[in-house]
């Protein structure tokens, strides 16, 4: 017998978001989709606009950032996923965390992404080519990610995949770039809840352009499919000392996508049917 467990973005939400600034934010350049409806929410750091239409392919969710007005070394994401019940109880549940890691025969993200240009960056906290830690570093990234959770152990644990990065291929020692050959599985965080990264090489996908000096995509809709189950068990199978290494103890629990800056810099992107799947 086979069991799904499925999230689309095929619905607008039901936002009740203001409308007043669609004029200045949401600017219609939503890359041939017909648009019929525009919610949108905007600060001086950054706005969303969702983007319905009359086809099946559901809501553009389009995320303008500016960093420039932001403390150095504060993080500033923009993501869209399903409401969980254990970060937003208030709202109704839009995801049912999956079978354990053992059951499943697949688990795959796939969703459409506009990167509108590379990520303008500024030297403000960090200087060029922007090599330094937190607080002293502008850039902007890109990423998917998968949370998986442990209730047997009390763990968790975020996978993702760093789509893009305004640092790729400057040259800063010790950083793997987003759009390299497939490499090692890098963790980010060693403890509690813990975080590992791949790159989208490793699924045979491009990376995204952020970085001028990179080759990744922009400016074009890029298909993407992340068939994650493989690199979900590997990750608590040979990852740090004290993690759960027993798969039958971990479940899907959430997934996210978008951008994130620290520091001085502008970008924009665009994302459609995110759709999340798995079988066991």
């Amino acid at each position: 017998s086979s069991c799904a467990y499925s999230y689309h973005t095929t619905e607008l939400p039901k936002t009740g978001l203001p409308l007043s600034l669609a004029s200045q934010y949401c600017r219609g350049t939503n890359q041939g989709v017909s648009s019929s409806t525009v919610a949108l929410t905007a600060s001086a750091s950054g706005a969303l606009c969702i983007i319905s239409n009359s086809t099946n392919v559901g809501p553009v969710f389009e995320f303008a950032q500016s960093g420039i007005g932001l403390g150095c070394g504060l993080e500033f994401d923009s993501f869209i996923g399903p409401n969980t019940h254990n970060v937003y109880p208030m709202y109704p549940r839009g995801f049912t965390p999956t079978a354990s890691l053992d059951l499943l025969s697949h688990a795959t993200v796939s969703m459409d992404i506009f990167l509108y240009g590379s990520g303008n960056v500024t030297a403000r906290c960090g200087s060029f080519p922007q090599c330094k830690g937190s607080g002293n570093v502008d850039y902007g990234y890109a990423v998917l990610g998968v949370v998986i959770s442990n209730a047997k152990a009390g763990q968790t644990l975020f996978y993702q995949v760093n789509l893009g990065d305004t640092r790729d291929d400057v040259g800063c020692p010790g950083l793997p770039s987003s759009c390299a050959n497939a490499h090692d599985m890098w963790w980010y965080a060693s403890t509690n809840p813990f975080g590992s990264t791949d790159v989208p090489s490793t699924f045979d996908m491009p990376c995204l352009g952020l970085s001028k000096a990179s080759k990744g995509k922009r400016d074009e809709w890029v298909s993407y499919s992340f068939n994650v189950l493989p690199r979900l068990v590997y990750a608590v199978s040979h990852g740090p000392p004290t993690i759960d290494s027993d798969p039958s103890n971990w479940v899907v629990s959430s997934v996210y996508v978008g951008i994130g800056l620290q520091g001085s810099v502008e970008q924009r992107i665009a994302i459609k049917q995110l759709d999340f799947d798995a079988h066991h």
